[in-house]
């Protein structure tokens, strides 16, 4: 060959190797990320997908394709991205050349994942390689106990409430509660099915609680002695517990000493010889209308003659001139009026009536009397 055709082969070298660096294809990479890291057991997290451009034109329509492990379930996608079974496409618009995007695809890892589960995705740019992304999964599950009391019928029992309640994500497992019931000053006598065996303390394996789920259970103690009855729950769960705050529940109680029984006071009895109500001593008005007629005059004259002295009647001490002492009197008894520290003027047979119709007599005899001197006195004069 000779020299103008070697110039020419260098010649077609040059030119082709020049239009191969001119015409280089987009050169597309992905990466992916999670996070948190670890993830939580029921907790939301975020897998990362970034695609640059490391070629030297734009890249149009790239196409990005995720397959999520099966213990986890997607959320709210990007707007470039759809979901169809576990595998998420995006497609966005163009990257330019050294630029990137990224697509943040949320999901949520099942409650139930055992602590140090292994979780895989995995993502592909268009025309590129697979690239798997594993990170470790952590369960914790926020476990808390609650416990109340009341004074039960009686007074002298308190019925003791106990809740356990899983606040999650996590799903809770070996869930179990202690309750030291009759520690102090009690004696469990109603002891529930969740807390088998016997003894002052209650053990109660409760097992697993998925998020939000409760478990109660209720037990009755005899306080032994009056006073303050308490004691304290405690729940315990397999795996990991992020809030211990809120494990430990005590209630207190007072018990009140029992009252003794009430006596009902006996009436005292009443004075010997009080007269009855056939009995009583007959009011005065009765005593006139059986005191009128001569009938009635002769026994109000009997009565008279056998009724005491009245310096016995009205109680006056004899020593002790115009002065009354108090004496009992029972009830309907007729009390006299004192004498004022003057003699009593004796009775005699006679009535008020008689007395009355003297008194009338001797005025009619005084008016005629004075009548008949002043007729006398008259008849001188003339």
């Amino acid at each position: 060959m000779g020299r103008p055709g070697i110039a020419a082969v260098v010649a077609l070298t040059v030119l082709s190797g020049t239009g191969a660096s001119a015409a280089t294809p987009p050169e597309l990479r992905i990466t992916a990320s999670v996070s948190p890291e670890p993830m939580v057991a029921g907790a939301q997290a975020v897998y990362a997908l970034t695609v640059a451009n490391a070629g030297g034109r734009d890249a149009g329509e790239v196409a990005v394709t995720a397959t999520l492990d099966r213990n986890v379930v997607p959320g709210p996608l990007p707007d470039d991205c759809g979901l169809a079974a576990r595998t998420v496409t995006c497609a966005g618009p163009a990257v330019p050349a050294g630029r990137a995007v990224t697509y943040a695809i949320p999901f949520t890892t099942d409650p139930g994942l055992a602590d140090g589960t292994v979780v895989t995705h995995q993502a592909q740019v268009a025309g590129g390689d697979v690239v798997p992304l594993s990170a470790r999964v952590r369960s914790a599950a926020d476990v808390g106990v609650v416990k109340t009391g009341r004074l039960a019928a009686g007074g002298d029992r308190v019925t003791y409430t106990v809740t356990v309640t899983n606040r999650g994500p996590s799903r809770a497992v070996d869930v179990a509660v202690r309750d030291s019931a009759g520690a102090e000053r009690a004696t469990v006598v109603d002891r529930p099915a969740e807390c088998p065996g016997a003894g002052p303390d209650l053990d109660c394996p409760i097992g697993a609680l998925v998020p939000e789920e409760s478990r109660t259970f209720r037990y009755t103690v005899a306080a032994d002695t009056a006073g303050p009855v308490g004691s304290c729950a405690t729940v315990r769960a397999g795996g990991r517990d992020d809030n211990p705050a809120n494990d430990r529940s005590c209630a207190e109680t007072m018990i009140e000493p029992a009252r003794s029984p009430s006596t009902s006071a006996t009436p005292a009895p009443g004075p010997v010889g009080s007269p009855t109500p056939d009995a009583r001593t007959p009011e005065p008005s009765e005593r006139r209308r059986a005191g009128a007629g001569p009938a009635g005059r002769d026994e109000r004259k009997a009565e008279d003659e056998q009724a005491p002295p009245v310096a016995e009647v009205t109680g006056r001490d004899r020593a002790e001139p115009g002065a009354s002492r108090p004496r009992d009197v029972a009830k309907d008894d007729a009390v006299r009026p004192a004498d004022h520290g003057q003699p009593a003027l004796p009775l005699t047979g006679a009535s008020l009536w008689t007395l009355g119709l003297g008194i009338a007599v001797l005025l009619a005899i005084g008016l005629l009397v004075s009548c008949l001197s002043r007729r006398d006195e008259a008849d001188r004069a003339r």
